[in-house]
């Protein structure tokens, strides 16, 4: 599939669409899918819908400044202010790394406002804890945590 594909359904549909595929690795799909879909009878009988109102699926190539993050209580989620949905799947196609990194810091379950951020804490080391490779309880001096293996100070 192509970078901006995305196809649910059930297994029998999905099996009629893709068993027409007669192409090469690096032909079109884009072109493949169109073609089935604007089939009106291939429509009709897969009962094909494109989500054109980002109801599932949120591109953000061509459409960053469409997309927004929702803030809730409890929940961030990624909206969509043309079509007011709240998309399921964000995908960061094109030269949209960057925007859907910074969507990744809030969604999902990343930050709210009742908890703040729910993985800052994760992995902490408690410095008065380490112990140094003499195996002496002490609290860390700079120079033992320059040597101390996996940390890095800065």
């Amino acid at each position: 599939m192509s970078s901006n594909t995305g196809i649910i359904g059930y297994a029998p549909f999905i099996n009629k669409v893709v068993t027409q595929w007669n192409l090469h690795d690096n032909d079109d799909d884009q072109l493949f899918y169109t073609k089935i879909y604007v089939d009106p009878l291939q429509q009709h009988t897969l009962n094909m819908t494109l989500d054109h109102k980002c109801q599932i699926f949120q591109n953000l190539n061509g459409a960053v400044d469409e997309v927004l993050l929702k803030f809730g209580t409890n929940l961030v989620r990624v909206r969509n202010t043309v079509y007011d949905s709240l998309p399921v799947v964000v995908h960061g196609n094109g030269n949209t790394k960057i925007y859907l990194n910074h969507l990744a810091n809030y969604v999902p379950n990343t930050w709210n406002y009742e908890h703040g951020c729910s993985h800052c804490d994760d992995d902490i080391l408690d410095l008065p804890q380490l112990k140094t490779e003499r195996g002496v309880d002490e609290t860390p001096t700079q120079k033992t945590l320059d040597h101390t293996p996996g940390l890095m100070v800065s």
